[in-house]
């Protein structure tokens, strides 16, 4: 980490921020889970969350519209830039006989119709920026358009919690 970042007047501006938004929140807001977090806000209990595009998954599985029951946008002063969270699975060293097998799993989860089909209906967006977006709804295609735009400009970032950066 940078520490004349730490220190600078955009990082106390965004604490100040921060601090602003802690008042907006319930008492017992530290430690949920993003899901019943999530799940607040779909029954009503919450006006707002934020949260990554993953939560979208769970307004698609009680029924939810983007659009008309919720909306999907970036948080304010932060259009253009994305963080990302990626999944990701781990392979064991295996012998040669059954490497195959690892890049066949490889090669059909980084495929244009696996990234398709897995995102529409996880609520996230594809790894790769040339997924065409036919089948995603309005906030996945916003959401599409946005991380190719912040790939393009140098605005697209790994999340911390990831141990990107």
């Amino acid at each position: 980490l940078d520490e004349d970042s730490l220190k600078s007047d955009t990082m106390k501006k965004s604490f100040d921020n921060l601090a602003k938004l802690v008042k907006y929140v319930d008492p017992n807001f530290s430690g949920r889970d993003w899901n019943l977090a999530t799940a607040m806000v779909i029954k009503g209990d919450a006006l707002v969350q934020v949260m990554g595009d993953w939560a979208k998954g769970e307004f698609h599985a009680a029924n939810k519209t983007p659009g008309t029951d919720f909306l999907c946008y970036r948080f304010p002063g932060t259009d253009g830039s994305v963080i990302y969270n990626s999944d990701m699975f781990g392979m064991f060293n295996v012998p040669d006989d059954r490497k195959a097998a690892q890049v066949a799993l490889a090669t059909a989860t980084l495929s244009k119709s696996f990234q398709s089909a897995f995102n529409v209906v996880k609520g996230s967006v594809p790894a790769r920026t040339d997924v065409p977006d036919t089948d995603f709804d309005a906030c996945g295609k916003k959401g599409i358009a946005d991380l190719k735009k912040a790939n393009e400009g140098g605005t697209l970032f790994g999340s911390l919690a990831q141990g990107y950066g």
